[in-house]
């Protein structure tokens, strides 16, 4: 089985976000802004007979200090859905849409396999991780990637296999005060990749991905 069917697999399966087993905390943030991110895998072998998803690398971006939100954190490529998106495709053009604006990434050159489960964040937004590998029209692999706007500092790789190493990844907690003056503590998802730390969305949405590949994997 090569990697496309390994990874419609893994998307096929029923895995809760590992921050929240029993759905508690997504199904009460489920009304935030629709946005949309690009989870890009890179295969090292792109003739197809790489066996092993977790031997992809995952396009990151480290966000600058000039965005509103999550200055200077590590994110995937996108943002929230903008009007026009619904008629290209809904969630899947938003991603699309801003792997391109930021990156530079040419959506023709990027084939959609699915999404991971839709995930609520604590600052308002409902993300939908849309997972995507490099088409047949990608002139090279890994794609070509760099920063388009002020909203982007660095674009960088990590490895799943790498991610997924003893030590990398820790449960941490975090707190948060909501607008009525209640703080919460609640887990989160943290990779310690080189000198980044992943974290919140984009760490439990890693996490996630990884979990689905490593059943698959198990499965055979």
């Amino acid at each position: 089985m090569h990697w496309p069917e390994l990874l419609q697999r893994a998307l096929s399966l029923s895995v809760p976000y590992s921050f929240d087993p029993d759905g508690k905390l997504s199904a009460q943030g489920i009304r935030g802004t629709p946005s949309a991110v690009l989870i890009l895998l890179e295969p090292s072998l792109f003739d197809g007979s790489q066996t092993s998803l977790l031997d992809c690398s995952v396009v990151l971006t480290r966000r600058s200090e000039f965005v509103e939100h999550h200055k200077g954190q590590i994110s995937f490529p996108g943002g929230t859905q903008d009007p026009e998106d619904e008629q290209r495709g809904g969630l899947r053009a938003t991603a699309l849409r801003e792997a391109h604006e930021e990156l530079g990434i040419d959506p023709a050159h990027v084939e959609i396999f699915g999404e991971l489960p839709q995930l609520p964040t604590v600052t308002g937004f409902t993300i939908a991780p849309v997972v995507a590998l490099p088409s047949h029209l990608a002139p090279s692999v890994p794609l070509r990637a760099e920063p388009k706007t002020a909203e982007t500092a660095e674009v960088f790789r990590a490895t799943l296999r790498g991610l997924d190493a003893p030590g990398i990844w820790k449960r941490e907690w975090v707190e948060h005060r909501t607008g009525s003056g209640l703080l919460l503590k609640h887990p989160i998802d943290s990779f310690y990749w080189n000198e980044h730390r992943i974290w919140g969305a984009t760490g439990a949405m890693l996490k996630n991905l990884i979990e689905r590949l490593k059943q698959v994997e198990e499965i055979g």
